[in-house]
């Protein structure tokens, strides 16, 4: 695989998975310093800052929302 395309794959598996889980660890008040590392490391070797370019709650309009509604929304 080329390099730029395991760079892409990277950039958006972490921007689309990882990045919405530390975001959700953070409304629930949950230190995942391991999961926020990985995010930091991918946003290095990506050069691009993919916590902020990342799936937040906000993007899935769940500003608002506390950890139970959206494992409940999650659930149903």
């Amino acid at each position: 695989m080329p390099l730029e395309t395991a760079i892409a794959v990277v950039k958006e598996d972490v921007a689309e998975t990882l990045a919405l889980l530390s975001d959700m660890a953070r409304l629930a008040r949950i230190s995942m310093p391991v999961l926020n590392s990985v995010v930091e490391l991918a946003s290095a070797v990506t050069q691009c800052d993919l916590t902020r370019h990342g799936r937040t709650l906000q993007d899935l309009g769940l500003v608002g929302f506390d950890v139970a509604e959206i494992v409940e929304l999650i659930n149903s």
